[in-house]
């Protein structure tokens, strides 16, 4: 690389973080991460091909071509698809029963008793 050319880039990297800078208020003491990240910005204007992968040959391709796997891969070791909801996270099917499993696990704020549940007027 020709010192002109470092020159050129050096001047691209200070104005893209001066930029950021600007963009994200003039914060105070940001300012080596904004200079990270002209660099990385710089760097991906210059090779952009880098960073991509190519999609490998004979794989199936999606409606909006990225690649689809087979669902052989995507299943865990007992067989079961991932879903959208992480373990734990929600019981099925949505039933009162499960409500409670729910509301029974939660802890009560601090300082705050639960109210007792009166007994029926007659």
């Amino acid at each position: 690389m020709k010192e002109s050319d470092s020159f050129a880039r050096e001047e691209r990297i200070r104005a893209k973080a001066y930029q950021i800078w600007l963009d994200e208020g003039c914060p105070d003491g940001r300012d080596e991460a904004h200079w990270e990240m002209a660099r990385e910005l710089v760097a991906m204007e210059d090779n952009p091909e880098v960073g991509r992968m190519p999609i490998p040959e004979g794989d199936q391709i999606g409606e909006w071509g990225e690649p689809v796997e087979d669902s052989e891969i995507a299943a865990n070791s007992v067989g079961e698809l991932p879903t959208t909801v992480d373990e734990d996270e929600q019981l099925y099917p949505p039933s009162r029963s499960n409500a409670r499993k729910i509301a029974a696990q939660r802890p009560s704020a601090p300082g705050k008793p639960r109210p007792q549940r009166r007994p029926p007027k007659h």
